[in-house]
């Protein structure tokens, strides 16, 4: 173990914090079982804490027995091994809910957990492997190790956890370390047969893990508790099992008063034992897990089982690798209705189904047999997914365009992006179509095509509109200094550097210009980043350009794609052109901006799945969504 917290606490972090940084701006769900479990407690904890977003726990099973259909939190799912039907269950599940984000973190490489992880698009993956190579029953190591990653990944700035597990427990080994921060007497704690486990606010992550592995390892029955809830009247079990029970207490410096009153109103008969962690608020977490390892092995110890190799049962065997009946997935009616109730905010219990289905049948009806010339796509999210923002469009989207643009069809791109975006088409797509490409650079306030080598103008010389509103901006201190800024003529962008989520940015800039006279500039969205755009500027000016420029009689014989066409997204004007589709996000609006893709199926994803569904013909391309339903 000392060399497991070792390593672990010399990794690179970037990995992890990469994974888990889309989670940060939203409530999370962790989500465990066995020992991940705790972790995802640990979780759970330390997001509320550093974001001071809600958080919640479940098991796998609470998971796919409720209704997720359109979760609005993010998704942590923990495990050791990666192989559990459970956990598999639970992450296919996940992608169904289509939350905003679902981040694997797995403590063994290339397992089919894994594999579904990398096949989300709107995931990410965490692998890593204990130097100490498989692990027992309990699978100590693996949960050290990604409770260390945890701890560290949600750390403040300055607070360093200690290189060495000796220098964590402030005690040469386990057993010491158990010695010096308990008072009470603890072989007479573990010869009871049961332990209540009161903890405090900070601790629970610890509690539950005791109960775990006492339990797991049939050494006791355990009941947790926090203080409070304990007098409650949990309290009551002493009352009548006083002479088989014993108390175990996590204390720390917050519940410290009331973790000494309470267990001085306890029967003098039975047996207490506090535990005080003595180190920082980051370091709490790891020594209550390390104390429940080393007091797992004193109450096998006791018992004459070793914890780590229990002798497991066939039966046993059997149950962990019994599977659950996943649910079915949702039929695409039920699917694409939901995504517009949820953005429009309706409760369940007043949906007027009758007429949300004749929108839809609406919606297909304004496809069907209707040819299209052109098609404006959103970038990043719709043609571009956000594991490649630094690469670019994969080959199979390459495919697709390159397809359009062989028959003639007219292809425009709007982006809030500069330069990138031309460089990464170009060593994408044939030279000879790039002057039938055009290209919206900074939301469509520069526009030319993808042969101009010359654009977009990089110039961070304002226009009058965005003056004020830029100095406005800089005067606010957060924005200021947590904040990525680059200027563009009719573009301000921000990107967080830290905690800030795009919509918190958002919210914070949008404050902030409420101090200025209406000038018509307005903030949307993206998924990295806002932008602050000038009056005149907006992605359907793309679709004045493709009609000046190119054979196309109406903004009719259009279809736009993007992946944002919720307020304040950044396709919310694009996905309100009445021929349009969503990849991801829709808007409340019953009459356009449908996100018609099956259930799971987003960003570039849904994309491809709209162009897979299209006939091409020369000049012109229609839609068979209908066919694809059946």
């Amino acid at each position: 173990m000392s060399e497991t917290y070792q390593w672990a606490s010399r990794q690179d972090l970037f990995p992890i914090i990469d994974s888990l940084r889309p989670l940060w701006g939203h409530p999370l769900l962790a989500i465990g079982s066995g020992g991940s479990l705790s972790a995802a407690h640990l979780a759970a904890t330390l997001h509320e804490n550093r974001t001071r977003n809600l958080s919640s726990v479940c098991t796998p099973l609470e998971f796919l027995t409720r209704s997720q259909a359109g979760l609005s939190a993010g998704v942590l799912i923990l495990s050791a091994g990666g192989r559990n039907p459970d956990v598999l269950g639970a992450l296919w599940q996940a992608v169904q809910a289509e939350p905003p984000w679902t981040t694997v973190v797995c403590g063994t490489r290339s397992t089919p957990l894994g594999k579904l992880a990398k096949s989300n698009e709107y995931g990410a993956l965490f692998e890593y492997s204990v130097p100490s190579g498989k692990d027992g029953f309990l699978a100590t190591n693996s949960l050290l190790a990604v409770s260390t990653f945890l701890v560290r990944a949600y750390a403040k700035p300055g607070d360093d956890i200690p290189e060495t597990l000796e220098q964590l427990l402030k005690a040469p080994d386990l057993n010491a370390f158990v010695d010096r921060i308990s008072s009470g007497d603890i072989d007479k704690l573990v010869k009871r047969e049961t332990v209540i486990v009161l903890h405090g606010a900070n601790t629970k992550g610890a509690a539950v893990d005791v109960e775990s592995k006492l339990t797991e390892a049939a050494l006791a029955r355990v009941q947790v508790a926090d203080y409070r809830n304990f007098a409650h009247g949990r309290h009551h079990w002493l009352a009548k099992h006083a002479d088989e029970s014993s108390v175990l207490a996590f204390c720390t410096a917050e519940d410290r008063d009331l973790c000494s009153r309470t267990l001085a109103l306890l029967p003098d008969d039975v047996p207490k034992v506090r535990a005080d962690l003595p180190g920082s608020p980051g370091e709490q977490p790891l020594q209550g897990l390390l104390l429940a390892i080393a007091l797992t092995d004193r109450f096998g110890q006791a018992r004459r089982i070793d914890p780590g190799r229990p002798c497991v049962p066939e039966f046993g065997k059997r149950l962990y690798h019994l599977r659950t009946r996943r649910t079915k997935e949702a039929n695409l009616v039920k699917t694409a209705i939901g995504r517009k109730l949820r953005a429009a905010q309706i409760p369940a219990g007043r949906v007027d189904q009758q007429f949300w289905l004749a929108c839809l049948e609406a919606q297909f009806a304004t496809f069907r047999d209707h040819p299209f010339s052109g098609l404006i796509f959103d970038y990043d999210g719709t043609l571009c997914s956000s594991q490649r923002r630094l690469e670019g469009p994969d080959e199979q989207m390459a495919a697709q365009i390159i397809k359009l643009l062989d028959k003639g069809i007219v292809i425009g791109i709007a982006t809030g992006r500069g330069r990138s975006v031309r460089k990464d088409l170009q060593k994408l797509l044939p030279r000879e179509h790039w002057e039938s490409i055009s290209i919206g650079y900074y939301n469509a306030s520069d526009i030319t095509t993808l042969a101009d080598e010359d654009a977009p103008v990089r110039s961070e010389t304002l226009v009058e509109a965005l003056n004020a509103p830029y100095h406005t901006l800089q005067s606010d201190e957060i924005l200021r200094e947590t904040c990525c800024w680059t200027l563009r003529p009719r573009q301000i962008t921000l990107e967080p550097r830290s905690w800030l989520s795009g919509y918190q940015l958002w919210k914070r800039a949008n404050e902030c210009l409420q101090r200025l006279p209406s000038s018509g500039v307005r903030v949307v969205s993206s998924t990295h980043s806002i932008d602050i755009i000038a009056p005149d500027v907006s992605k359907i000016n793309l679709m004045e350009a493709l009609i000046s420029e190119f054979t196309i009689s109406s903004k009719d014989q259009i279809l736009c794609i993007g992946d944002l066409g919720r307020w304040p997204g950044n396709d919310y004007e694009l996905l309100a052109h009445r021929f349009s589709l969503s990849a991801d996000e829709v808007s409340g609006d019953p009459h356009r901006g449908w996100n018609l893709a099956p259930a799971g199926c987003r960003g570039t994803q849904a994309t491809l799945y709209y162009l897979n569904n299209s006939e091409i013909a020369p000049r012109n391309f229609q839609l068979r969504l209908e066919e694809a339903r059946k």
